[in-house]
């Protein structure tokens, strides 16, 4: 009987692990493009999470490992002609599918131990709750897939305004590590009493290219 009952409740928490779910609806305004989307994250295992996104024109699919890491990531985009997997074995990340009319078949990009944050939010979320100053990691640019080493720095507490409030926040940059850092940075902002995010804004490319943000919304909106 006590086997029985003890078999029960680990099914019971497995189960309850497996579907641990929160959703995001958030809003991305890039120049003149202005689109709703929903981030759904998913515990699936006690060290390992699922980040989906779905918007009109594109979907894409993080595997996470405990630390917010990537180890797989799934794209696919319309507008771009991209169908896309990416998966980390060890220090090499292996490129397979389409971006336009750029093939890849299992092409490697060779990395380090720094962590590869596909999804940025998570990453940038993982850097917040650490005591880091500062976190170098890699990511492919989703546009090219060129690999770019990155960093995370400065966690400035602000007053921000979203969605018609004012929240108390935490500012983070992510920027090139070294001289280049004086050339380009984006930031994130969290919520500073639940670690929440609720804010990007930057430029996604060189000089000229259009400002993005995406900003947190508290209800659903037709697109």
């Amino acid at each position: 009987m006590w086997l029985k009952l003890k078999i029960s409740l680990l099914l019971v928490i497995c189960f309850t692990i497996a579907n641990v779910a929160s959703t995001q609806t958030l809003f991305n305004k890039t120049g003149d493009f202005e689109y709703y989307f929903d981030v759904k994250t998913t515990r699936i295992a006690k060290d390992k999470i699922v980040k989906t996104i779905k918007a009109p024109h594109k979907s894409e699919k993080f595997t996470l490992s405990f630390d917010s890491s990537t180890l797989k990531w799934e794209l696919k985009n319309r507008r771009a002609s991209s169908d896309i997997i990416v998966e980390r074995k060890q220090n090499k990340l292996i490129l397979s599918g389409q971006i336009g009319s750029t093939l890849f078949k299992r092409k490697v990009e060779y990395i380090d131990n720094y962590p590869w944050f596909q999804s940025l939010e998570a990453g940038a979320g993982e850097f917040l709750r650490s005591k880091k100053t500062s976190q170098i990691f890699w990511s492919l640019n989703s546009e090219t897939l060129s690999l770019h080493q990155m960093e995370f720095n400065d966690k400035e507490r602000v007053v921000i305004s979203v969605d018609g409030k004012e929240l108390e926040a935490v500012k983070i940059r992510m920027t090139f590590p070294g001289w280049r850092s004086m050339f380009w940075s984006t930031y994130f902002w969290y919520s500073f009493s639940d670690n929440k995010f609720i804010r990007y804004e930057g430029r996604n490319g060189p000089p000229g290219t259009k400002n993005t943000t995406i900003t947190i919304v508290n209800k659903k909106h037709n697109n």
